[in-house]
């Protein structure tokens, strides 16, 4: 919070300062864009229930983890998103003589339902297994209102309206430099960039519960304590408290170091599910390989319409690519070599999509079948994805760090300040309109 406070702050000072020198060009543009880009990147996470077993230290570094994430590859994201909304709204449409909403597909798909026996967990149940057991008799439909599962939601809502008040004010200001034809920063076209993702992120999420941190039991009934196919994975009880820290302070530094690996686990976690890192590749690990919780980049199948998350990446990654584009036309460039760099890793987005949907139709073909040459077939098929995938991270990686070295080297267009008293009388004329 106090970096959105501290960056709103200087960019009000900003405002009122004529002739701003490199270093405070540098410090406040760099500073604002920053607290924006890390500001949307947070606001646009809206994690699974985690297990209980983590401790908060763990889920922050799980976050952290889906942030970077975000930032270097958010179609992942985009493409995660769209599928769980398809699947989310089916889900209200099925089940709506039952009472449920989107609210509801959204809280079954993040592993908002949790099978109990004698009052101890046995494991996370998606939709399919709540109506298998609710159809043989042995559980009750889960009686939970819209209300009952937002009045589960741990979010700050303050910090969070801090940010969009942050980005709210940078696309004020950037917009009135674009009206004043005054020039513009890559920086800043990469920020909003980053603006657009998130919105979109968003609107696809708007039903999907936020930092849901337990889930809502259904209990078996008792005449079917004896099955034998429900299993318990642990002694959980049915109201268990997160653990915030290990009680031994010797552990500490082990939970410490395992908490930070979370990091890089999350980025393979988003390398190796083949729904997301390689876009037409559909699957989704069930509950039975993840009995404590739902993996943090799920990509359910939806029967129907399999190309409408794909349509909707393509949309997200073409505004992106327009923009990029933009900025490589419009905005000056320190080298000939970074501009080159810019436009080719501006294109390679896109393009990252049209060739990841024949390699994931061709993963679909061989996956599963035996003999030396199918399986050489997916070593070649899998070698590519990888590689297709590492250029698409590259390249997002050039368009957030070629921004902040171009600030060591600005035009001195790029430091005329907004001349606000010349846009009163333009917002006058459109409040009258109004």
């Amino acid at each position: 919070m106090s970096l959105y406070m501290l960056s709103t702050l200087r960019f009000v000072r900003s405002l009122a300062s004529p002739n701003p020198t490199t270093s405070t060009m540098f410090e406040t543009l760099g500073l604002i864009c920053l607290a924006t880009i890390t500001g949307c990147a947070w606001a646009s996470m809206r994690p699974n229930v985690a297990d209980l077993n983590e401790n908060k230290r763990e889920i922050l570094m799980r976050r952290l983890g889906i942030m970077i994430c975000f930032l270097l590859v958010p179609e992942t994201m985009i493409l995660s998103a769209s599928r769980q909304w398809l699947r989310a709204s089916r889900m209200a449409k099925r089940y709506s003589d039952k009472g449920w909403t989107t609210t509801h597909g959204f809280f079954a798909l993040m592993g908002g339902f949790s099978l109990y026996k004698h009052g101890r967990f046995v494991r996370v149940l998606d939709v399919a297994e709540i109506k298998e057991l609710e159809a043989a008799g042995e559980i009750e439909w889960p009686a939970i209102t819209t209300q009952q599962i937002t009045e589960q939601v741990h979010s700050n809502r303050s910090i969070r309206i801090i940010i969009w008040v942050q980005a709210g004010l940078f696309l004020v200001h950037t917009s009135a430099r674009l009206l004043q034809n005054k020039a513009i920063t890559q920086l800043e076209v990469i920020t909003m960039a980053v603006m657009v993702m998130a919105a979109i992120m968003n609107i696809i999420w708007w039903d999907k519960p936020l930092d849901v941190q337990t889930s809502f039991p259904i209990h078996l009934k008792a005449e079917n304590y004896e099955r034998k196919d429900l299993n318990e994975v642990n002694s959980r009880p049915a109201h268990a408290v997160r653990p915030s820290s290990p009680a031994d302070p010797q552990q500490r530094p082990a939970i410490i170091v395992s908490s930070v690996r979370l990091i890089p686990e999350t980025l393979i976690d988003c390398i190796n599910q083949p729904g997301l890192a390689i876009s037409a590749m559909e699957g989704c690990e069930s509950s039975d390989q993840h009995p404590n919780d739902v993996p943090t980049f799920s990509s359910p199948e939806c029967e129907g319409d399999p190309m409408f998350s794909h349509i909707v990446l393509f949309l997200a990654s073409s505004i992106q690519c327009l923009l990029h584009l933009v900025a490589w036309y419009a905005c000056p460039f320190s080298t000939a070599h970074e501009r080159r760099l810019w436009l080719t890793s501006s294109i390679i987005i896109p393009l990252f999509h049209v060739v990841t949907i024949p390699i994931g139709t061709l993963h679909r073909l061989v996956d599963g079948r035996s003999g030396y040459g199918w399986t050489l077939a997916q070593g070649l098929i899998t070698a590519c994805a990888g590689a297709v995938f590492l250029f698409g991270v590259f390249a997002r990686i050039n368009l957030l760090i070629l921004p902040f070295s171009a600030l060591r080297s600005l035009p001195p267009e790029s430091y005329e300040a907004v001349e606000w008293s010349s846009l009163l009388p333009r917002m006058h004329v459109v409040v009258e309109f109004i």
